[in-house]
């Protein structure tokens, strides 16, 4: 399910089939948790896909470190993984609001982001290089076999700052593994009514 129509490159090999939610800025990221608890389930993944904005138009990927295996398809990766000591999520829980981390995010490992295979070599790129895109200067912390769901990954909340219009609380897709005998016409009926049951979780239109 996404904000917008658009979904990142091999979403439906690796995912099966799509439904779109229709919520304006993304879709709040306590609809994780919500979904989960309405049992129709076996993961959900929040993600940021970013599009347009990086270097040659590569899509770029926010995730959160614990979720990027499910985007990964388990493919190997060389390095570490963006953030791999938690030093900027640990960072960033303790920043009051409203957050202003244009010039701080880097330091704390905010910038990092983990390539594929085949933009590792059409650029030239590889682990400890790195790489201005998007006006900032990145730092390859891992490259993972390419077939991976995108070209780039990145922290989610980085992705959500810089290309989110601040906002750190909404992903633009959430990617739900259904449990085995739920069908979409199932799910998408529980997720429709858990906005109208719970209204800190704000509106989604769901659609098929």
């Amino acid at each position: 399910m996404g904000g917008r129509r658009r979904r990142p490159d091999r979403l439906s090999a690796e995912w099966g089939d799509n439904f779109v939610t229709f919520s304006g800025q993304g879709i709040k990221d306590s609809y994780r948790q919500a979904i989960l608890d309405a049992g129709v389930a076996k993961h959900v993944v929040r993600s940021s896909p970013i599009r347009q904005v990086w270097r040659a138009g590569q899509t770029v990927i926010g995730v959160d470190r614990d979720q990027w295996r499910y985007l990964s398809g388990g493919r190997a990766l060389h390095g570490a993984m963006f953030d791999s000591e938690d030093k900027f999520t640990k960072w960033l829980m303790d920043q009051p609001e409203p957050r202003d981390l244009d010039d701080q995010i880097g330091p704390y490992g905010g910038l990092e982001i983990v390539i594929d295979t085949r933009l590792a070599a059409t650029a030239k790129l590889g682990v400890g290089r790195t790489v201005v895109a998007a006006g900032k200067t990145w730092t390859v912390t891992g490259v993972v076999d390419s077939g991976a769901m995108g070209r780039v990954f990145m922290p989610r909340r980085t992705a959500q700052y810089f290309f989110g219009e601040r906002n750190m609380e909404r992903s633009s897709v959430m990617l739900v593994k259904l449990k085995d005998g739920v069908t979409t016409i199932d799910a998408t009926a529980k997720i429709k009514r858990l906005a109208i049951a719970d209204h800190k979780l704000g509106f989604v239109e769901v659609s098929r």
